[in-house]
């Protein structure tokens, strides 16, 4: 008799069991798998033979229900992501310049004779960056990559520009006698960002850009100097400087298109770092052009 009253119980258990899979089933079969009917039930823990039990003896208890953990509500994983979002960016900048215009510049000042050697010195500059964005990430609470796809544009401040340094030594005296030609072109530029992002807590971003130039300034320096007892009326320096020159939108080009790409890391929820590129292929409007690769690094704030 004990041996079945066991197998009649281990009966009850698994037809509990299979009517439970049945039940949800159905209704993943019907597009509920979103919310399903026993999602408050910890399967694991859960024993027809012992409900059975309880429901007998009358005492009825209610099934555990699963602990949420960690897991946030925009984002899988804690990543927190939400639907809205703005970005605060500021940081440091390095511009690197290339192009026909420089190459132009060098072949214009190479001396061609060994009484004149001459060198061509390209300087690049530091400067600053800083900006805003407004981000949405337009698919939430799906568990899977959608989540981490999200769209921005926003605003934000660049500076590009090239300098160089002519130097010639005249070799046919008897003293030193170096003379020096600078030139630099530094413009100011306003982009308007569109960006896509795939990412959480350690994120891509790339996308394109529209500058619009704001100002600009060109400088010009003539510096000679001579060494040595033998130099015409004793050594001298001289350094005259140009009168410093506007730059407009007549000679740099205004709307172009260039290309930001980068990544960034999200130390909390609020502030993080990234690190961003932009491209341009276009700095003057018309003639022999210059392309400009601007590297920053970047402190981030972001509200939601």
């Amino acid at each position: 008799m004990k041996v079945l009253f066991n197998f009649e119980k281990m009966k009850i258990k698994y037809f509990y069991t299979a009517l439970l899979y049945f039940v949800f089933c159905v209704f993943a079969a019907q597009g509920e798998v979103n919310s399903p009917p026993f999602a408050d039930i910890d399967l694991i823990s859960y024993s027809p033979e012992t409900n059975f039990s309880q429901y007998h003896s009358g005492k009825k208890k209610r099934p555990k229900k699963r602990s949420s953990g960690n897991r946030s509500k925009g984002g899988k994983g804690g990543s927190n992501i939400k639907m809205f979002n703005g970005d605060l960016f500021v940081g440091a900048a390095l511009n690197y310049a290339s192009g026909s215009f420089i190459e132009f510049q060098n072949e214009f000042y190479q001396s061609r004779s060994e009484l004149f050697p001459s060198e061509i010195k390209t300087n690049d500059f530091n400067g600053f960056t800083f900006g805003g964005q407004f981000r949405v990430h337009p698919v939430l609470n799906q568990g899977n990559f959608l989540e981490y796809i999200g769209f921005s544009i926003g605003l934000s401040y660049l500076r590009r520009g090239f300098g160089s340094e002519f130097i010639m030594e005249n070799k046919g005296l008897d003293y030193t006698d170096k003379t020096s030609i600078s030139e630099t072109y530094k413009a100011n530029f306003l982009s308007t960002l569109i960006l896509f992002r795939y990412g959480g807590k350690l994120y891509l971003d790339v996308g394109p850009s529209f500058d619009w130039f704001l100002s600009g300034k060109k400088n010009f320096s003539l510096k000679r100097s001579t060494e040595g007892d033998k130099a015409y009326n004793g050594p001298f320096n001289t350094d005259q400087t140009g009168p410093e020159e506007k730059l407009s939108s007549d000679l740099i080009k205004s709307g172009g298109v260039s290309w930001n790409f980068g990544a960034g890391y999200n130390i909390t929820n609020m502030f993080g770092i990234r690190v961003m590129g932009n491209s341009s292929s276009t700095f003057f409007k018309e003639g022999a052009n210059m392309k400009n690769l601007q590297l920053s690094v970047q402190a981030t704030v972001t509200f939601n």
